[in-house]
């Protein structure tokens, strides 16, 4: 987590959460020791979602402990990443509120109609798949994932790797391999499709810059 500990600003963000974190082990005589510290991670993940805690609050919770506790690693706790993914449905972050879909469509209409093609396929995998404009850019066409399943078995949607850990890439919040499934807009299967057939594995999906 050290590339996430980076600026000083940041330094003392973490620095103050990971006390915040010790203070409240220590009254509540929970052990920040590596065997025992992923359960004090959840209950303490569990006092910020009942509380005022915001998402940001809890992954720089796990952030910080990760870095400042030695063998701690994100990987190893896998009750971590679903408490972070159940936070995050409770408590989504504020600055991510997606646009309405009249608004993103209509843009990417006006982008086709323009013939800016590529723009108006970047504007409907971002609003559609929910990815942010950085892991949009960095696509690969390897990373353009098809069906594993004919229609009705439940694989028969297409799907997109995020930050593969074959790259050694990681995403926002730290974790690797994350699979976004385009199973709530059937019409983005076709727009993956087109994609994935016009990119070799290793080429970047989208070539025009952000």
């Amino acid at each position: 987590e050290s590339s996430t500990v980076g600026s000083a600003s940041a330094k003392r963000h973490y620095d103050s959460m990971f006390a915040r974190l010790k203070a409240w082990a220590a009254t509540n005589g929970r052990s920040l020791e590596l065997h025992h510290v992923e359960v004090t991670l959840l209950d303490f993940l569990d006092t910020l979602l009942e509380g005022d805690g915001k998402l940001d609050d809890a992954e720089k919770a796990v952030s910080s402990a990760v870095h400042y506790i030695p063998g701690l690693s994100r990987p190893d706790m896998k009750r971590i990443k679903k408490a972070l993914k159940g936070f995050r449905k409770r408590k989504p972050s504020l600055s991510r509120v997606p646009l309405p879909e009249e608004l993103a469509y209509g843009a990417a209409a006006i982008a086709f109609i323009l013939s800016y093609v590529e723009l108006g396929q970047r504007i409907l995998i971002m609003y559609g798949l929910k990815t942010r404009p950085g892991e949009t850019a960095k696509l690969l066409g390897e990373d353009i994932n098809a069906p594993a399943g004919g229609p009705g078995s439940g694989l028969e949607f297409w799907s997109v790797t995020i930050a593969p850990s074959s790259r050694l890439e990681a995403s926002k919040t730290q974790n690797g391999d994350d699979c976004i499934i385009a199973r709530d807009r059937p019409f983005l299967n076709s727009v993956l499709a087109i994609l994935k057939g016009q990119t070799g594995p290793k080429e970047l999906v989208f070539k025009t810059p952000e």
